[in-house]
């Protein structure tokens, strides 16, 4: 795959976006079978780059991504009102 299309996994899983050499790659929206959505950017097929991450409990996480992974400044904003802002290593 090489351009923009949609993708739906086994799992439930549903991506939207740009793809390169197969890979998720570019910008892409991905709704996940837990009911997390996720858009942002992607490298390699992972989640990579400033996004949106939105959880089934309604927290949300804005901020980078590197290889799949929450990594460098970002927001963590709780259903619960507490709001964490600075530097994310996971």
């Amino acid at each position: 795959r090489h351009g923009t299309g949609k993708c739906v996994f086994r799992n439930g899983d549903v991506y939207e976006g740009d793809f390169e050499a197969d890979f998720m790659h570019g910008q892409g929206n991905m709704m996940l079978a837990n009911g997390s959505r996720y858009m942002g950017g992607w490298s390699q097929g992972k989640m990579h780059g400033v996004a949106l991450m939105l959880f089934p409990t309604g927290d949300e996480y804005q901020g980078e991504w590197k290889m799949g992974k929450k990594d460098g400044k970002g927001t963590y904003t709780s259903t619960n009102g507490s709001v964490y802002t600075g530097e994310f290593e996971i």
